[in-house]
C-alpha cells in the first residue's frame, strides 16, 4: 500500500489569456492517480470543501481506485490552484484556499512491511498538519516502511527560518527525500547537489534525488552517487513532473525491504521515474495513462 498525504484541489492551467485545461490536482493527489493507474494500491489523506468540487474530487478518486477513507470534507468551498504556462511549458502559480484551521484528525489505515508514504508540497509546510503526518509517518515506520519527502518548495512561498525548521523536521522523519535543483536553491541557497546532500544527511535522511529538469537526475546515497540522464522531449507543460517522477519511483519501490536499494534497484526504479515524468511533460494530463494489470 502506498499512502499520500497532501493537498486535494482543482488545477486550472492558462496559456496566455486562455484556460487549456481544468482538472483534479495537488501534488500527492497527482502521485497517487498515476499508482493507482500503475496498478498499486493507493491511500489518500487529505481534505475538500463540502461544495460540487470537493464531490467531484472524491468521486474521481473513487473512479481511480484509491481509498479516499481519509478524506475529510470540511464546510466551506474546496481549493484551487491557477497555473500559467510560460512558452517553455514552465508554470508559475496562485493558490486559492479556504480550509479550516484546525486540521482534521486522519486515522491511518493499516500498514504492511514495505508501504510507502509520500509527503511534502505546501501541505508539509503548514504547522495544523504536522501532527498528521507525523503521526503516520510513525505507523509506517514501525512496520518498517518507506517515507519519502517532496519539499516541491515554491520560490513565491518566502523563506522563513520557521519554514526552515518545519522543513528539516520533515527531512529527519524521511528515508527518501526527491526535491529539485530549484527546490534546494529556493529553501538553502545551494547551486549543487552535493550541497543540498549535506542538508539532508545532516538533518537526518540517507537518501537525496536531486532532479535538474531536462539535465538529468543526481542520486546520493551513503553508499555512492550516480547521475542518470533525462529523456529529451518536446515539453508541452511541465506540471505535475515531479509528482510523477515521485509515482514512477514508488512503483518499484513498493514492498522493498530495507536491505534491498542495491544500484541495480536504484537504476531501476530511476528509470521508471524518468519514463512516468517525461510521460506526463508531453502532454497537459496531470497523470500517467492507465497501465495495464
Amino acid at each position: 500500500m502506498v499512502h499520500a498525504i497532501g493537498e486535494c484541489l482543482y488545477d486550472l492551467t492558462f496559456r496566455s489569456f486562455y484556460q487549456v485545461d481544468a482538472c483534479p490536482g495537488g501534488s500527492m493527489l497527482n502521485s497517487a492517480v498515476s499508482l493507482a493507474r500503475s496498478n498499486i494500491p493507493v491511500t489518500f489523506y487529505s481534505e475538500a470543501g463540502n461544495d460540487q468540487a470537493g464531490e467531484l474530487l472524491v468521486s474521481f478518486l473513487r473512479s481511480e481506485g484509491i481509498e479516499t477513507q481519509p478524506v475529510h470534507l470540511y464546510p466551506g468551498k474546496t481549493s484551487l490552484a491557477v497555473a500559467f504556462l510560460d512558452d517553455h511549458g514552465d508554470a508559475s502559480y496562485s493558490f486559492y484556499q479556504e480550509r479550516p484551521e484546525e486540521a482534521p484528525v486522519f486515522q491511518a489505515l493499516d500498514s504492511n512491511a514495505g508501504d510507502v508514504m509520500l509527503f511534502g508540497s505546501s501541505y508539509a509546510l503548514q504547522l495544523r498538519n504536522q501532527e498528521n503526518i507525523r503521526k503516520l509517518a510513525k505507523s509506517i515506520k514501525e512496520r518498517n516502511g518507506w517515507v519519502i519527502y517532496d519539499p516541491n518548495f515554491r520560490k513565491t512561498a518566502g523563506c522563513t527560518k520557521l519554514i526552515h525548521e518545519v522543513v528539516n523536521d520533515n527531512i529527519a522523519i524521511s528515508d527518501i527525500v526527491r526535491g529539485s535543483d530549484q527546490d534546494f536553491f529556493n529553501l538553502f541557497g545551494v547551486f549543487d547537489g552535493k550541497s543540498a546532500y549535506e542538508k539532508v544527511r545532516s538533518a537526518g535522511a540517507d537518501y537525496l534525488i536531486y532532479t535538474r529538469n531536462n539535465k538529468g537526475v543526481d542520486l546520493f546515497t551513503p553508499e555512492f552517487e550516480k547521475h542518470y540522464d533525462s529523456i529529451q522531449v518536446q515539453v508541452v507543460s511541465t506540471i505535475g513532473a515531479g509528482d510523477n517522477f515521485n509515482a514512477g519511483l514508488i512503483s518499484i519501490l513498493h514492498g522493498k525491504k530495507q536491505n534491498q536499494l542495491s544500484e541495480k534497484f536504484w537504476d531501476q526504479a530511476i528509470a521508471q521515474a524518468i519514463i512516468f515524468a517525461t510521460e506526463v511533460c508531453a502532454s497537459t494530463a496531470n497523470f500517467v495513462a492507465r497501465k495495464r494489470p
